[in-house]
């Protein structure tokens, strides 16, 4: 077992109950992150609502001539063509021996587990060159 395997071990879900988060006796740091307004707030995609905001949002992108969807498509038809990418679309980091970041995901439901998340992806990627 590498080293920097031997160092997180039992620190993680797939090792023990205690890295899983269940043995917890008290509230993590990031309840502090929590909006403090005493109202939880509900996020639900199937609210008609949200939905008509985000496609408000994106026919008023498209009126403003938004380049999201022509890049991607650009992006894609390029990835078919060949296994090459094109040119503007690499971040060269040449200068660096070798690269470290951090691929984040938000799912957008604004619970405790959202925030709950926050301290130790910072802490998992404060050595990162970018996130």
């Amino acid at each position: 077992m590498s080293e920097e395997k031997g160092r997180h071990r039992g620190t993680s879900s797939h090792d023990s109950i205690e890295g899983a988060g269940w043995d917890c006796r008290q509230t993590g740091s990031f309840v502090k992150l929590i909006p403090s307004d005493g109202r939880r707030r509900h996020f639900s995609w199937l609210d008609p609502r949200l939905l008509w905001q985000a496609r408000r949002n994106d026919l008023i992108a498209r009126f403003l001539s938004d380049p999201t969807n022509d890049e991607r498509r650009r992006w894609v038809a390029a990835q078919l063509e060949s296994a090459e990418v094109p040119d503007d679309l690499i971040i060269d980091r040449t200068d660096l021996n070798s690269a470290r970041f951090l691929v984040l995901g938000d799912t957008g439901e604004g619970d405790a587990s959202q925030f709950a998340l926050v301290p130790p992806l910072l802490e998992s990627g404060k050595d990162t060159h970018f996130m």
